[in-house]
């Protein structure tokens, strides 16, 4: 088996939900969209609002688990990878594994084998509440905090790959994948793919994008499953009770299934609930303006800062940061930094005298007379009426300003007119520019011209890597494949923090 190959798939699942739940510390934005994203379908419209908050909450909190899972994982495969190593020249083909290498193998498959079980469970919860198949179930509170979820008219499950095959796809992927009677996840994943391709848009629309990020949890899950069972020679089948008693991991120290838990509380639905409906800074960019974003940061901060409190898994050294990226200093120092920014342009605007034609223009109104003349000959092409993806949320150019890039060096790559024209928009400083979605397909051709190779990956995963510099991995968008405003500025920060990307690095070749 290819353990590093293996590793590297890990550590860019990790990497993703990591950067993922980084921004939904920091960015208001990002978070805002999100959490709209998931107040989709009947589900939160048949219970009252506050038991829909504590849904979200509680999805949020999965996400967390995911995120310490795959951290688990790691750890796990890192040290399979030690030992082989250590035994390459007892490893043979035909020949029985060293006793400790085959007993990694063992303790390796059963911690994926388990978090398969419990991510399929939180996907068949997830299709309960999506839109596109909410019609199938009935939400009822029957108590504080507790939720009855029946289905409505009951069909036996046969008879839905023929009347809604779609339907039928997740649900067995939703199975166990050593279940009696489970159907191959390759092969469903196969019908999936090919159902979606050839349907219509209505019936492609139903699987939204939270679904097919869940359901990619699972196919990279089965996809590294599928690689450990496959390599020769195989290991021993290990037992979760008995490697619970000798194994001295971080997944098995905290009994594998409780790794990551956040324990559900009535009072950080509020808080979430209070961010959400603080409304963002809008117009000019004075003090109210400055105020109300600080209200909506405040409220942001105050809600994850509820969820470290019960996290004690999240205390280890390690693993603290993943969900502490609000209270890192660089970050602090960023916003800090923009934040004297907008205060200084308010001192600005109050000392420019109101008779300038008596008296020599300060620097800052000659900047402004610039940028007021670049502007005013550049060509409008925003649709009057916005995309899908925009309609989610407002314009981002209101808290756009607020995200400071680090100051690192940026190597200048000589690339095509079209990665240029993409990372423009991406890395945009123009308000108009910054409002503007993007191609999926023409963001992959630039990302090829500026060096990076993309294959796909288990579910709607594309893995982008640069020689001797990575690999990130990215989600085509879908039903639509256009990336949103938001979604672009979400990539281009990813981009800056792991290959150090900006708008001065890419120049158009000769």
């Amino acid at each position: 088996m290819n353990i590093d190959a293996f590793i590297a798939t890990v550590q860019s699942r990790l990497d993703h939900a990591s950067d993922h739940l980084a921004l939904m510390q920091v960015d208001p934005v990002y978070a805002r969209r999100y959490i709209r994203l998931l107040f989709q379908g009947e589900a939160y419209k048949s219970v009252p609002r506050t038991t829909a908050w504590q849904i979200v909450d509680s999805t949020l909190t999965m996400e967390l688990k995911s995120l310490y899972w795959w951290f688990c994982v790691r750890e796990e495969a890192e040290l399979v990878r030690d030992l082989q190593h250590r035994f390459k020249d007892q490893i043979d083909p035909g020949s029985p594994l060293p006793p400790k290498y085959d007993h990694a193998l063992s303790a390796l498959e059963v911690v994926l084998v388990n978090f398969m079980n419990i991510r399929c469970d939180m996907c068949r919860n997830q299709i309960e509440q999506r839109p596109g198949f909410s019609k199938y179930y009935r939400w009822e509170e029957i108590g504080p905090r507790k939720l009855e979820v029946t289905r409505v008219n009951p069909e036996p499950l046969p008879n839905r790959f023929f009347t809604d095959p779609l339907y039928w796809y997740l649900i067995n992927l939703c199975a166990p994948p050593d279940g009696r009677g489970c159907i191959d996840h390759a092969r469903l994943f196969a019908y999936l793919e090919h159902h979606l391709a050839t349907a219509s848009q209505e019936e492609r629309t139903r699987v939204d994008q939270t679904v097919i990020d869940w359901f990619s949890e699972i196919a990279v899950n089965h996809q590294l499953l599928l690689t450990l069972r496959l390599s020769r020679p195989q290991n021993h089948i290990g037992f979760t009770d008995k490697l619970l008693k000798t194994e001295k991991g971080r997944v098995w120290r905290n009994k594998l299934l409780e790794a990551g838990n956040v324990h559900l509380t009535s009072a950080r639905p509020l808080l979430l609930k209070r961010f959400y409906e603080t409304a963002p800074p809008q117009g000019r960019r004075d003090t109210a303006w400055l105020k109300q974003y600080d209200e909506v940061s405040v409220n942001l901060a105050t809600y994850w800062s509820a969820i470290r409190g019960p996290s004690k898994h999240f205390e280890e050294p390690d693993v603290a940061h993943f969900i502490r990226a609000d209270l890192d200093p660089s970050h602090i120092a960023q916003v800090n930094a923009q934040r004297q920014t907008v205060l200084d342009e308010i001192e600005s605007r109050l000392t420019i005298p109101k008779h300038v034609n008596t008296v020599q223009l300060p620097l800052a109104t000659e900047r402004a007379k610039l940028e007021l003349v670049q502007t005013s000959v550049k060509t409008k092409t925003r649709p009057e009426k916005q995309t899908d993806a925009s309609e989610i949320d407002p314009p981002t150019s209101e808290l756009e300003s607020m995200s400071l890039p680090d100051d690192r060096p940026t190597a200048v790559v000589r690339t095509s007119k079209r990665a240029v024209e993409v990372f423009n928009k991406m890395f945009a400083t123009d308000v108009e520019d910054a409002t503007q979605g993007c191609e999926w397909d023409a963001f992959v051709h630039a990302m090829r011209d500026r060096g990076f190779t993309a294959r796909d990956s288990a579910g709607s995963a594309v893995v982008f890597e640069l020689p001797e510099s990575g690999r990130i991995v990215f989600h085509k968008p879908h039903p639509t494949p256009k990336i949103d405003p938001i979604t672009l500025r979400a990539m281009r920060k990813r981009l800056h923090k792991w290959f150090g990307f900006g708008r001065e690095s890419f120049v158009l070749g000769a």
